[in-house]
């Protein structure tokens, strides 16, 4: 996973084919960082609390505010950008 420490916008994930990409402030402002999605279906951490993504994979995943997948959630399909998930995420799960 590579962190960027400067602001960069949603086209920054371009980089990242078949990724996730997050972003530490919402409109997809602040750390950057492209990660693969989970290969299973079990609850993973994230390290750097994503408040803003997009699922540039064939899965759909859901990102949830606490560290262990449990508390508010946001489901993001494949595909799709949100620009702000509501919280950062501390954790996320694949879906499918």
């Amino acid at each position: 996973m590579g962190v960027t420490p400067a602001q960069a916008g949603v086209e920054r994930c371009e980089l990242h084919p078949n990724r996730l990409c997050g972003w530490a402030g919402a409109s997809y402002t602040g750390y950057f960082a492209g990660y693969d999605v989970p290969l299973d279906i079990a609850c993973h951490p994230i390290g750097t609390y994503p408040r803003a993504g997009k699922n540039r994979t064939r899965y759909n995943v859901r990102y949830y505010s606490n560290a262990n997948c449990t508390g508010g959630y946001a489901t993001v399909n494949s595909g799709i950008q949100v620009y702000d998930l509501g919280f950062n995420a501390r954790s996320l799960k694949r879906l499918s």
